[in-house]
């Protein structure tokens, strides 16, 4: 796992599912999805593990780990897969950048990006 990042803001969210740390997550308090409603986007990074009901601290400014759920070569745009976990994606559905380069299942340090997609 990476050691860099630059968090610059976090805010906080109730989890509406249990949620792993190192997860793309919804202002709806669960995982992002690739695609659907604005609600679905993701705000940020999971800072730590949730149970249903938490509070969830998400990193939304800046630098953050994320798992990744394939793997991702440095300055590939990424999305939330399955469970929040970063796949390959595209200028038009990224939520973040790769920083570095990471094998399927491990912990890269990914650029924050404003999430926004084709309802």
């Amino acid at each position: 796992m990476s050691k860099n990042f630059e968090d610059i803001h976090t805010t906080t969210i109730k989890a509406t599912v249990d949620i792993a740390p190192y997860r793309f997550v919804s202002l709806e308090g669960a995982y992002a999805a690739a695609a659907g409603a604005p609600l679905n986007d993701s705000i940020g990074v999971s800072r730590h593990t949730a149970a249903a009901g938490d509070d969830l601290a998400v990193s939304t400014g800046w630098s953050f780990p994320v798992e990744i759920a394939a793997a991702i070569t440095k300055g590939a745009y990424v999305k939330p897969g399955t469970d929040g976990k970063a796949v390959v994606g595209a200028i038009g559905d990224a939520c973040g950048q790769a920083l570095e380069a990471g094998a399927s299942g491990s912990v890269i340090e990914v650029r924050i990006l404003r999430h926004i997609h084709a309802a």
